[in-house]
């Protein structure tokens, strides 16, 4: 992971790149599924569902399991999954390895950290609360509360003003094509994880780093005097 920039900001995606969430999601997913007689969809496949929030979700398990239904029927079950979720939402999500090790790394050494998620605001602020993570993190915006969500600038730019930052000297970090592109979209360059999400080889995008293990990130800051 040759890299020679030194980076005083840095922005995490969150499913997929800070937290393994697919199990909740999945256990979220198949209740819902069950309610209108689909069969189940593995924990894997959802981790390949994941990335363009929970309606995309449901529809990409609904074709999978037998079909479309109707906009309406679907806005049900968006809402019936978003309920039980949130009642249950760090049941088995974990923090993937290296990811404390990089965030008390960072934190020790003044570094700014933000969220940039496709995930609603009030999820993403619940199940970081709820993994005792929310005091790394200045500012955490879901789609819902920025002007444009990714993959367009708008949600970089608006995460980084409300944690008090320029996008010089600032890092992307996530595990898609998505942020990537959110990434570069808002002039900045982007670590991409390898045991993310994506449903793309993820070294088929054009990120300036790879990594395997997040705690691989440790060294690119700016230390503090």
């Amino acid at each position: 992971m040759p890299y020679s920039n030194k980076f005083e900001n840095f922005i995490f995606d969150l499913d997929g790149t800070l937290v393994d969430t697919a199990p909740d999601l999945s256990i979220a997913l198949n209740r819902v599924l069950d309610s209108v007689n689909r069969p189940p969809v593995d924990v894997d496949q959802v981790r390949h569902m994941v990335g363009g929030g929970a309606r995309a979700l449901i529809v990409h398990s609904l074709n999978h399991t037998g079909g479309l239904l109707s906009d309406d029927e679907i806005d049900k079950l968006h809402q019936m999954y978003l309920d039980y979720y949130s009642q249950n939402i760090a049941v088995d999500s974990k923090v993937f390895e290296g990811a404390e090790r990089l965030l008390d790394t960072l934190a020790e050494n003044d570094i700014a950290m933000g969220i940039a998620t496709n995930k609603p605001q009030y999820l993403a602020k619940k199940l970081i609360n709820e993994l005792g993570m929310s005091h790394y993190f200045s500012s955490i915006k879901g789609w819902d509360e920025v002007t444009t969500p990714k993959p367009h600038q708008d949600h970089i730019m608006e995460t980084l003003a409300e944690m008090g930052c320029s996008s010089e000297n600032t890092l992307m970090v996530g595990d898609s094509e998505t942020d990537q592109k959110a990434a570069h979209n808002a002039g900045i360059p982007v670590a991409l994880v390898t045991f993310g999400y994506s449903n793309e080889p993820i070294k088929s995008f054009p990120a300036e780093i790879f990594v395997d293990n997040l705690s691989e990130l440790e060294n690119l800051f700016v230390k503090k005097p």
